[in-house]
């Protein structure tokens, strides 16, 4: 027979005990070292002793809303127009900022509208209808 190359490496140096080692306990053993402290709070500091404000007294409502907008394509209606819809909203709402409102979403409707051109005399009309919540507290 031939020595395989690379010839093999020597018996493990600690080699395995003759005899077992002792039985694990049912309780752990006493610990002589302490952990290591946690780790530094970075890059945030620790926490406040105050929580952030929110709104904690009286009663806090959300109302979803939503406006059909005739005339109008949905896609058509990006991040301007919806800043002018939510300040829109918000002047007519006492107690609302348009910072209250949140969740907007524009979605395309269409209609068949009596008296128009076509072959049935209906014709075909789109609108945006807008979607959005409006966060407010009330009382309290």
């Amino acid at each position: 027979t031939t020595v395989p190359i690379p010839a093999p490496t020597t018996v493990p140096i600690p080699a395995p005990t003759t005899v077992p080692t002792t039985v694990p306990t049912l309780s752990p053993t006493t610990v002589t070292t302490r952990p290591s402290p946690a780790p530094t709070p970075a890059p945030t500091p620790s926490p406040t002793s105050a929580p952030t404000l929110s709104p904690t007294t009286g009663d806090y409502v959300v109302v979803n809303i939503q406006l059909t907008i005739s005339g109008l394509n949905a896609s058509r209606v990006k991040g301007p127009e919806i800043d002018a819809i939510k300040r829109g909203v918000a002047k007519c709402i006492d107690g609302v900022n348009a910072t209250d409102i949140c969740c907007v979403k524009v979605t395309e409707s269409a209609r068949r509208q009596l008296g128009g051109v076509g072959l049935d005399g209906r014709r075909l009309t789109s609108s945006a209808v807008v979607s959005f919540d409006v966060g407010t507290s009330i009382g309290g």
